[in-house]
């Protein structure tokens, strides 16, 4: 069989990068002799990054920004007629069998305005009709509920697909609602990377690992600039309060696009802490596998990319995850069974959030012991549901 992989824009996206990872081995487990195909808009530097697994890296062609389609599409726009461009050729699945759509969050609303992403619901049409198997693949779905239009145009495509798969109890509820009959319940496949790099010891070595990113900050309706300058100061608090020193991680590094490059933003980060002394940025890790190393001399690992909290706690870390959106949530509550351990990502926009997010560190400090022990439980629970998320594995039926 004939397998593609498509629907993330790169590994220089760590959490993308682990998505294929773990995919790669749980095709490997029930289909042995598939010829797994990933389509990369960034083929060159993701076949180096992937360079150790058996996978073919092609193409992955998309318009560019001034294409033909795209330059008529904006026309269009102009005239007041909405039209999503076509976001991947359709010569993509030629020879292909099945379509796995590896994009975690694809099928959510983009913003408050209702925009979703149109475009690969037309490249998913086109599979359909084509008769390819097609599987959403460790997914975040919805809710689209404020948009009944958009509801309905969405779940009336997904009730035609092979399967789905639902990294969270949230989005599974809501697909179940319409009557869906196609859904799986699974773990993010991210907790099947590099199973057997752990921490061994709840030793102190007084160190916190924090991992933001531009993307949340620009949810918090700040400048940027503010944004971080607030950041700064609660981390420098974080220094006084706790005695420790502070690791920044970057989850995905893209300097070319600075509004989603955590390298970039981290190191304006680390310019701005009053302790220069207390703080690094991590920048000689270049992939999902190298980052855990690090991971592991961590107390506490405090994460705003779902991805890097993911690999944290896999490494038995305890990990305080920031919120800005449900899948934080959904994932807190899947791996600890309570809210706890989420903070919501204003941490720093007022002295009563900085307060509580200060305790909340404090408790998880206090608790280490406790929190590894939860995580040396649950863990090889979710690593379990991520390696058999159908069940029988089901592709090979017609």
């Amino acid at each position: 069989m004939r397998l593609l992989l498509t629907g993330i824009g790169g590994l220089y996206n760590y959490g993308c990068e682990a998505i294929v990872r773990g995919t790669h081995r749980v095709i490997r487990h029930f289909i042995p002799d598939a010829d797994i195909v990933y389509a990369s808009p960034r083929h060159e530097s993701d076949q180096k990054t992937i360079a150790d697994l058996d996978i073919s890296v092609v193409r992955r062609e998309i318009p560019k920004r001034f294409s033909p389609s795209n330059i008529m599409r904006k026309l269009q726009g102009m005239a007041g007629i909405k039209k999503f461009s076509q976001f991947d050729s359709q010569r993509s699945i030629e020879n292909i069998d099945a379509v796995f759509s590896i994009g975690g969050d694809i099928y959510t609303l983009q913003n408050r305005r209702g925009d979703y992403n149109g475009s690969i619901v037309q490249y998913t049409d086109y599979c359909l009709s084509k008769g390819k198997k097609l599987i959403l693949w460790g997914a975040s779905v919805g809710p689209f509920s404020s948009h009944p239009d958009i509801e309905k145009l969405i779940i009336n495509q997904l009730k035609r697909f092979h399967a789905i798969t639902l990294r969270e109890d949230a989005s599974f509820d809501y697909l179940n609602s319409f009557g869906l009959n196609n859904i799986h319940r699974c773990a993010d496949p991210a907790f099947l990377v590099e199973p057997g790099l752990i921490k061994t010891s709840t030793t102190t070595n007084n160190l916190i690992g924090i991992n933001l990113s531009p993307l949340s900050a620009l949810t918090l309706n700040r400048h940027m600039a503010e944004v971080l300058m607030l950041q700064s100061q609660t981390i420098s608090k974080m220094i006084d309060r706790f005695h420790v020193d502070v690791l920044l991680i970057p989850h995905v590094v893209c300097p070319e696009m600075s509004n989603d490059d955590d390298l970039g933003y981290l190191l304006k980060l680390a310019q701005m802490v009053n302790k220069p002394q207390h703080v690094s940025v991590l920048q000689n890790a270049h992939d999902f596998i190298e980052t855990k190393r690090h991971l592991v001399d961590c107390d506490l690992v405090i994460a705003a990319r779902m991805h890097c909290a993911i690999n944290a706690m896999t490494a038995r870390v305890p990990t305080l995850l920031l919120s800005y959106s449900a899948k934080a949530k959904g994932m807190c509550r899947k791996v600890y069974d309570v809210d706890d351990y989420c903070f919501p990502i204003d941490f720093c926009s007022s002295s009563e959030h900085q307060n509580g997010f200060l305790e909340t560190v404090e408790a998880i400090l206090s608790h280490k012991e406790g929190i590894y022990g939860i995580l040396n439980k649950s863990i090889p629970v979710m690593q379990e549901k991520a390696e058999f998320p159908i069940g029988e594995f089901t592709i090979r039926q017609k």
